[in-house]
């Protein structure tokens, strides 16, 4: 604290470079652990929505707000800690490269609360629509 009153940026600088390790692991663990329990109140408020609708009028406000947070929650976890390692079913954020015979694109993929995944970019469809015979290699996940 007295190098913050004092002003003194480097004494500072040495401290946040000394405790950083703790310090960053004690906030993905907090960002973790806080994203799994919000996922089990969504998932807990998704049980009887008619119920809770009747019983609680409120609740649908709040669960809102849940998934608001926990989207926060998941941007400053991907923000914090990108990493490339990252198995694609574990990731929320992915960029995938598809390839077929004649070129490649870059998609942008993510995973709502659901687990289902949704892309932009990419090949996309055959002229006629039809599904496009392409090779995925996701290059990068979060």
């Amino acid at each position: 604290m007295r190098a913050h009153r004092e002003g003194d940026y480097n004494t500072k600088l040495a401290l946040h470079e000394k405790y950083y390790p703790a310090t960053s692991a004690a906030l993905l663990e907090h960002v973790d652990s806080f994203i799994l329990e919000i996922d089990e109140v969504i998932k807990k408020s998704e049980v009887h929505p008619v119920y809770i609708k009747n019983e609680h009028p409120r609740l649908p406000l709040i669960h809102r707000h849940n998934q608001f947070v926990r989207e926060t929650f998941a941007n400053v976890r991907s923000r914090y800690s990108p990493d490339p390692e990252v198995n694609w079913q574990g990731a929320t954020h992915v960029t995938v490269e598809e390839c077929d015979d004649v070129e490649c694109a870059l998609a942008e993929c993510e995973r709502d609360f659901q687990g289902n995944w949704m892309c932009e970019g990419g090949l996309g469809p055959n002229w006629d629509g039809s599904e496009r015979e392409k090779s995925q290699t996701v290059i990068a996940s979060q």
